[in-house]
Formats: C-alpha cells, structure tokens, sequence
C-alpha cells in the first residue's frame, strides 16, 4: 500500500491512478488527450495512458461520493436519452450496484454525463467520483516536465469539499 493512500474524513480515499477500474483510466486519459493543450498536437490517448498507468511512483487521486443533486447542476451536457434510459434500469434493478466513477475536477462535473444524469433520475443521493482537476489542469510546462521524467509530481491536493461551486465559479 502506498504511503499516502488512506481515508479521510467524508469518505473520501487518496489512491494510485492505478488503482481506479480500467474503464475510467481511459475516461481520464481520452479527456486529456482530446482537451489538454500539451498534447493539442498529438491526441493519443494511449501517450498519456503509458505516462500515467504502470508506474512505479504513481499519481494519485481522490475518490469518493458527491451529492447528485448539488453536482447535476454543474452539468452542461445533453446526454442521449437512450443510454440514460439503459442506465436508469440498471441503476433501479439493485440498490447496491454503483457505475464506475465519473470525473469531476475542483468539485465540478468533468465526464461521465449519461450516468451523471442516470443517478439523477434513478433518484439516487450519491454519485462515485473521482477528482482530477490536478491532472487534467495541470500546466503545460507541469505534463513536459513529466513527460520527460523530471523529479515532478501531480499533487492531488486536499479532498472536494461537500460544497459544490456555483456555476458561475471557475
């Protein structure tokens, strides 16, 4: 277990990247790639994956709950009805199955709206999330330096907060 790993207050967890499912690596890895201007030249995903996945010294990240209702609001997206729908059904077959978390970034929804918005209607309280603002706003001279393995780090600073920015904030 690393060092910095552990719980803090609210639930919420500091893991390795390496820690979350595949699926949301790849959530944040594609966002990344597609959004951030160091790699506005080069839109691998799988450039940032193998500089984020597999490493000895990896970064970390927060994951834990955040109210649905306060975060859906920070949500500008129109997600397709059909995968809601999809989602909802599922969402209502188990009171126990959770999806695999969505991304948030300074407390505000990232990625992930079709189950953003399936919890919603589901009449779910919580939602999974992950924070990584650190990573995908990190500056461009920040993803050079680790691109090219200078004794950098991405840190994840403290956990959100249970108070969600309004949608005026930045």
């Amino acid at each position: 277990m690393d060092s910095r790993e552990g719980t803090v207050e609210g639930g919420w967890r500091l893991i390795p990247f390496d820690g979350l499912p595949k699926a949301t690596q790849a959530d944040v890895c594609c966002w990344i790639a597609e959004r951030h201007p160091a790699f506005a030249e080069d839109a691998d995903w799988t450039l940032v994956r193998d500089n984020l996945v597999g490493l000895v010294d990896p970064p970390m990240v927060w994951v834990g709950s955040m109210d649905v209702g306060n975060l859906h609001r920070t949500m500008e997206r129109c997600p397709s009805e059909r995968a809601v729908d999809r989602y909802v059904g599922m969402l209502r077959r188990s009171a126990t199955f959770e999806f695999d978390p969505i991304l948030v970034s300074g407390g505000r929804f990232l990625d992930g709206g079709h189950r953003m918005e399936a919890y919603q209607r589901a009449r779910r309280s919580l939602i999974p999330v992950v924070e990584v603002g650190h990573l995908v706003d990190a500056s461009e001279e920040l993803w050079w330096a680790w691109l090219d393995n200078d004794d950098v780090r991405f840190e994840p600073g403290e956990p959100p907060s249970a108070e969600i920015p309004s949608a005026s904030s930045p």
